[in-house]
């Protein structure tokens, strides 16, 4: 049996601009209980241009697994780029000493040679 709760509940969002009193326009969302929302709940806004891949998605549990996918990506990249980071902190060492290693045995040879 196919949950209805699951759905994911498809609405445009509706611009309120009133020109008579010069107020700017505020975009918003109507939700209600018939759709599964009610007053204080926490929803996620997104929109299909920003999120093109996600228009096959057709219940939450899809969508939360396809994000929860995403976030793990991130932070893999994450961790990834602080390995990166700290890396090329260790290289930047490295490059210093045998740096003072070959000023060292320049001065050694000069000093030979003189």
């Amino acid at each position: 049996m196919v949950d209805k709760k699951d759905d994911i509940t498809i609405t445009r969002v509706e611009s309120q601009l009133k020109n008579d009193n010069n107020e700017k326009g505020t975009l918003f969302i109507q939700l209600d209980k018939t759709n599964g929302f009610g007053e204080g709940d926490t929803v996620v806004v997104l929109s299909y241009k920003d999120f093109s891949d996600m228009i096959d998605v057709r219940t939450r549990s899809e969508l939360k697994r396809k994000l929860e996918s995403y976030a793990d990506s991130f932070k893999r990249v994450g961790e990834l780029k602080m390995k990166l980071e700290s890396m090329e902190i260790v290289y930047k060492e490295q490059l210093h000493e045998l740096k003072a290693q070959y000023n060292h045995q320049i001065k050694k040879l000069t000093k030979k040679i003189v």
